[in-house]
């Protein structure tokens, strides 16, 4: 097969789809393996009740990335929300069929449900089907990895709301007792030059990237013992200067200063403090800047210019970085910086 434009939104680096010039259905369905350049490499057989719980991970993987608040004050079929989700990000595959076959598999298990109605015994009921179903070639390396989200718990919030924060960590203690890795992720920013700047765009950016974060750390800090680790997610854009993007890297300089200061602050309680700093990482936050496709290629294309290493970087790279200054691997690195930018910020 040709190269695929797939962006982000695989489930680990598969598809459920169907062989090219296959039509039984007892070899027809297989995953469809993607590489880190997003090419089609290869694929693998599926039974066709393997198949079915592929497009349930498909499912899981759509719910978590679809806008909740919108979605369930719209109060739309889960349904409609799947085929969103698998025309956006699957359409490219030879799978027409497979479309039809993974609608059925939803509708079978979500029947006429809307987002409101969801629930999470539902939530429960779903993992559990997976869980049982997922067998044979789905025992693979990356997917099962995508079946060790049993072990994670998505709990909704926004961390510039301290109710949400309040209610997170009170779940945290309930359920686990202690938290031993924070990693602050959440934040965001949009375009304005200055003298367009208004007082809504400083206060949204500064409410969310620095208040919240400041709020997620310090209320995290109870659960917190010994040796534990906070990482810190700003951005490269915090020593680049980019245009009508002020306000964002100030937020995220906010960031960088944070870190100092509070690796001092929890000296005595031996809780280190780092900053992940990005480079350009195309993911869904990029919908905020309402690119067109054409917009978001050439925008893509820019940033792989001016990076030394010629491209733009993958979640999976950042995810690696912050798993590092998470683990005993950097227990000696404090109150850093670390870069992961394909050398964008170092030239």
């Amino acid at each position: 097969m040709g190269k695929s434009k797939l962006r982000e939104g695989q489930v680990g680096d598969f598809w459920p789809s169907k062989k090219p010039g296959r039509n039984s259905p007892d070899d027809a369905w297989c995953l469809t393996y993607v590489d880190k350049k997003k090419r089609v490499v290869k694929h693998k057989s599926l039974g066709t009740t393997d198949f079915k719980a592929a497009c349930l991970l498909v499912a899981q993987h759509a719910l978590i990335e679809t806008k909740l608040d919108k979605a369930v004050a719209e109060d739309v079929p889960v349904t409609m929300i799947l085929e969103r989700y698998w025309e956006k990000h699957a359409k490219h595959l030879p799978s027409a069929q497979a479309a039809k076959y993974a609608k059925a598999a939803w509708d079978e298990f979500f029947e006429d449900k809307t987002m409101s109605q969801l629930s999470v015994a539902v939530f429960e009921e779903f993992k559990s089907f997976i869980v049982k179903k997922a067998e044979g070639p789905l025992k693979s390396s990356s997917i099962d990895r995508t079946l060790a989200f049993g072990n994670a718990i998505g709990v909704q919030g926004d961390i510039a709301n301290l109710d949400d924060l309040d209610r997170l960590y009170e779940r945290i203690a309930s359920e686990k007792g202690r938290l031993d890795i924070l990693f602050a992720n959440a934040g965001g920013g949009e375009f304005m030059p200055l003298g367009a700047i208004t007082e809504t765009h400083f206060d949204k950016t500064f409410h969310t990237n620095v208040r919240g974060t400041l709020f997620t750390v310090q209320k995290a800090l109870p659960l917190m013992p010994k040796s534990s680790s906070i990482v810190l997610n700003a951005s490269i854009t915090a020593v680049k200067g980019l245009p009508a993007f002020s306000v964002y890297s100030a937020s995220k300089a906010a960031l960088r200063s944070f870190a100092r200061g509070w690796a001092v602050d929890l000296k005595a309680r031996g809780i280190r403090v780092n900053v992940i700093s990005p480079g350009t990482v195309p993911t869904h936050g990029y919908d905020a800047f309402n690119f067109t496709a054409q917009q978001l290629e050439e925008f893509i294309a820019e940033q792989s210019a001016a990076t030394p290493l010629g491209r733009v970087g993958t979640p999976e790279e950042i995810a690696a970085a912050v798993l590092f200054l998470a683990s005993s691997d950097s227990s000696y690195v404090n109150a850093s910086e670390l870069f992961v930018d394909g050398g964008f910020a170092q030239i």
